[in-house]
């Protein structure tokens, strides 16, 4: 995002191309005199020496009002409400209480409205936990709460839970627990001590990853926890997060899948599926859990891709859901060939059901799960517009 200077910079340096440039710096003729740096032709404009008289021109208007002054060319707009533009806030927990956020709820790769597995729980007295770590986990961390509040929940990250080995799932870990060593460090500490490191838990395959990375290119600072090593003795991956308890469940997916179970002492449970096949034994360690997250990646019609895949369709999911009977449901990890939204789930039958589909930078907490369902109409209303049944079997198309 460009600040506010950058931004008048970019419109005016935007202007100044000569006459038949074309609307892209690629179009036009190319001239090697304009080309070549530093040089100018008759009538022309030197870049590099109108930058800098720009940027004069900012700071001395800056200095004589106190703002950012608009370019010459843009009329003056009404002033915005004061809300508009503030850092961004989080919501004052109880200590019962817990803030779920989606940093990414697509699966197999980043599209340009959702990005890939990342889940973040955010407690008031015992840190913070992270559910996958996709790439760009970080970039959607910042990008949600802001740097401020970013660095914060970055600092108060103790434990981060990786399902699987695919990519989607774990590709931005090492970038995570970089930033969070160098928020630490500059804190005062010339170290990260052992009992300050963030816990991975993760199958094998991950954690040996990560120690291939730790030998052959940089030191990164974590604890390793086995996800086999809590299916049977679920508790407390750390001292500082004491009342949190895991408990990972085998899923149906590849080899080394698993699902967890995260309860706080308090009595909030929250299971996620992991990418899974419908599973029976996490419906089962999952019952009367506060909140469900799992994954629906396909529409029923591809139920044979579901089953190719190893993934959920939406129904497998909902039985799932029936069979555990938690508070609530947010499926998430859907395929990128529904970029901005599953059509399925904007059945009316949602409008009164306990169940949601998670949308990238979506928070909420526990305590607000119920007003979900509320907002189903206007989501209809906002994308209806790319919405249009072709035919009495109700396929979708997309109008783009």
């Amino acid at each position: 995002t460009l600040r506010p200077m950058e931004e008048d910079i970019a419109e005016r340096m935007f202007e100044m191309r000569p006459p038949g440039s074309g609307s892209h710096p690629n179009q036009g003729s190319c001239d090697p005199e304009r080309i070549s740096a530093g040089s100018t032709r008759e009538g022309s404009v030197d870049p590099l020496k109108e930058e800098k008289r720009v940027v004069q021109d900012i700071r001395a208007s800056e200095t004589a009002t106190g703002s950012v002054a608009p370019p010459p060319h843009v009329t003056a707009q009404p002033s915005l409400p004061t809300s508009i533009g503030r850092p961004p806030t989080l919501p004052v927990l109880t200590p019962d209480d817990a803030l779920v956020t989606f940093l990414g709820t697509g699966a197999s790769n980043p599209s340009k409205y959702r990005n890939v597995s990342g889940i973040l729980i955010q407690t008031p007295t015992s840190g913070n936990v992270l559910l996958d770590c996709g790439e760009a986990t970080l970039s959607q961390l910042y990008r949600c709460f802001g740097e401020r509040l970013g660095d914060d929940v970055v600092r108060n990250l103790g434990t981060v839970f990786v399902s699987h080995v695919h990519g989607d799932h774990h590709l931005g870990l090492i970038s995570i627990l970089q930033r969070r060593a160098a928020l630490l460090k500059a804190g005062g500490g010339s170290a990260v001590g052992k009992s300050q490191r963030t816990v991975v838990v993760c199958p094998y395959m991950v954690g040996n990853w990560l120690a291939q990375y730790g030998r052959m290119c940089e030191r990164i600072e974590y604890r390793l926890v086995g996800s086999q090593n809590l299916m049977n003795r679920p508790g407390p991956v750390s001292r500082l997060q004491a009342d949190l308890s895991f408990q990972t469940i085998p899923v149906i997916h590849c080899k080394e899948a698993y699902g967890v179970v995260v309860q706080h002492r308090s009595g909030w449970k929250v299971v996620y599926s992991g990418d899974t096949r419908p599973c029976p034994a996490l419906a089962e360690a999952g019952r009367g859990a506060t909140l469900l997250l799992h994954e629906a990646t396909f529409e029923d019609e591809l139920q044979s891709d579901a089953l190719a895949k190893k993934h959920c369709t939406i129904s497998e999911a909902l039985d799932i859901a029936r069979e555990m009977k938690p508070g609530f449901t947010i499926l998430t990890h859907f395929s990128q060939r529904y970029p901005k939204v599953t059509p399925a789930m904007l059945k009316d039958e949602y409008l009164k059901s306990k169940v949601a589909m998670a949308f990238d930078c979506m928070s909420i907490t526990l305590k607000e799960l119920h007003t979900l369902p509320s907002y189903l109409p206007v989501m209809k209303e906002i994308f209806a517009a790319i919405l249009d049944k072709e035919d009495d079997g109700g396929r979708i198309s997309w109008n783009w």
